[in-house]
């Protein structure tokens, strides 16, 4: 079912779109619910993964956009939810998502995702719908080659040269400063604390891979300055990621000289 406008001038959704609105209003009325509040906890948990499972069986045609964008807020779509997402509809909800994940940035940061993030702001700023920027970020992520590793078993020149420009598009005239805007805020490594201590993130995943990547391979001052903050961070990673991170740097050092920053080895 599609939306259609009866006679009164009111638009019919689809099923999904008071579905859609059903879960949202569950995982506002349980978002504070803390470990003591055991059962309002596994509501809101419930109504998330019933977000997502909508998002893997693919939205229909006809959904009110601020409901996909509400969503797409409170639930961020993994990279293969977005193909999901979008196979049926092609490009109808790629100005919701964009809004989505605006509006999550603005109230969570970009934590844990960073995947959607980059595709969402290769949709904005380069006007590439979201299903093809995601095709681009699994070709580099595939590019990358973690094959279910902790790090690219692979970092030798022609690897990571094939990564960097499988990333181009995000590094492209117009949208460079975006990418580098959202390394800044969510590009491992990165630190972590708590109650219980601190430490440091790696890059996990291809898509993290090939940003610190890119980053590192662009010949510009601005992406310099978005490692050099992470340099002092690289020390306490345990291996084997700080071998395979400075493996990247010192690859990139034979690019582009003393301007990569490195750890002190």
């Amino acid at each position: 079912m599609t939306s259609t406008k009866t006679g009164a001038g009111v638009v019919r959704r689809p099923p999904t779109n008071a579905k859609l609105v059903r879960l949202l209003e569950e995982m506002d009325a349980t978002s504070n619910a803390t470990e003591a509040n055991a059962d309002a906890s596994r509501a809101y948990f419930a109504a998330s993964w019933a977000v997502q499972k909508l998002y893997r069986t693919g939205l229909p045609p006809g959904l009110d956009p601020a409901v996909v964008t509400n969503a797409v807020t409170a639930v961020m779509p993994l990279g293969y939810e977005l193909f999901y997402l979008t196979r049926r509809v092609g490009t109808e909800y790629d100005a919701a998502i964009v809004a989505g994940v605006r509006a999550h940035r603005a109230d969570r940061g970009l934590e844990f995702v960073l995947w959607p993030a980059l595709v969402a702001t290769l949709t904005e700023h380069a006007g590439v719908p979201i299903a093809a920027a995601n095709r681009l970020l699994l070709d580099a992520e595939a590019l990358v080659g973690c094959h279910g590793a902790s790090v690219p078993a692979d970092r030798g020149a022609a690897v990571l040269d094939g990564v960097s420009a499988a990333m181009d598009a995000w590094f492209a005239p117009g949208v460079v400063a975006h990418t580098l805007s959202v390394a800044r805020e969510a590009m491992p490594p990165t630190r972590w604390s708590n109650a219980g201590g601190d430490g440091v993130t790696p890059p996990h995943g291809g898509s993290q891979w090939a940003l610190f990547i890119a980053c590192a391979l662009h010949p510009s001052e601005e992406a310099a300055a978005v490692l050099a903050p992470r340099v002092p961070l690289i020390s306490r990673l345990d291996e084997p990621n700080r071998t395979a991170v400075c493996d990247v740097l010192r690859h990139a050092r034979r690019l582009h000289g003393t301007r990569v920053p490195m750890p002190v080895e």
